[in-house]
């Protein structure tokens, strides 16, 4: 009895071991992603797109690399915009959002998509609620920063911009994933493969 408990111990302690070194690698990965975003500067003759194809060797789709590659986010990362760029630049990061989540997860390609914020960012789909995990998180409090600033006037309007521009970068080059199969509905992020 007393080798079966301890064999039980060991495999649970190589289990929980194996899963915390999974999700650190994972964690890693997205900082990499994180600070080569952060670090890319894109010539305004570039596309970013293709730009962030040849960097992260991934494929972008046709659709989404039509929000990409919109002036108005090339002009948020370039700090050139007025007012009016920057409820374009709003409405195509919505749209882009949208496209990139049902692009990954077609089954929710006919569904109408809502964010409301209270506490926290909750994505609404055909009645459901999801949770955002961090780097979607992220994404939608910058948008809603950049949509209060609009309404507000703020000064720091064109950081907002820059922040809404580069998330959109992070998001094209990682997969997002809705997750219904769970007590705890999220949409999160995975490896672009």
């Amino acid at each position: 009895m007393k080798k079966n408990v301890k064999k039980v111990a060991i495999f649970s302690t190589i289990g929980l071991l194996s899963v915390s070194s999974i999700s650190c690698s994972r964690n890693s990965q997205f900082e990499e992603i994180d600070s080569r975003i952060e670090d890319m500067t894109i010539d305004s003759t570039d596309s970013i797109s293709l730009t962030l194809e040849d960097e992260f060797h991934i494929s972008i789709s046709d659709e989404a690399s039509e929000y990409l590659d919109n002036s108005c986010v090339q002009d948020a990362l370039d700090g050139r915009m007025d007012h009016g760029d920057y409820k374009e630049l709003s409405d195509v990061s919505y749209m882009y959002f949208s496209q990139r989540l049902k692009e990954d997860n077609p089954e929710y390609a006919r569904e109408n998509l809502a964010v409301s914020y209270e506490e926290e960012p909750v994505i609404s789909m055909n009645g459901i609620s999801y949770l955002p995990d961090a780097m979607v998180g992220e994404y939608l409090n910058d948008f809603y920063l950049l949509q209060q600033g609009m309404v507000s006037q703020d000064e720091q309007l064109p950081e907002y911009a820059f922040d809404v521009a580069k998330d959109m970068m992070r998001l094209a080059v990682v997969e997002v994933e809705v997750d219904s199969h769970r007590e705890d509905n999220q949409v999160f992020v995975k490896e672009k493969k």
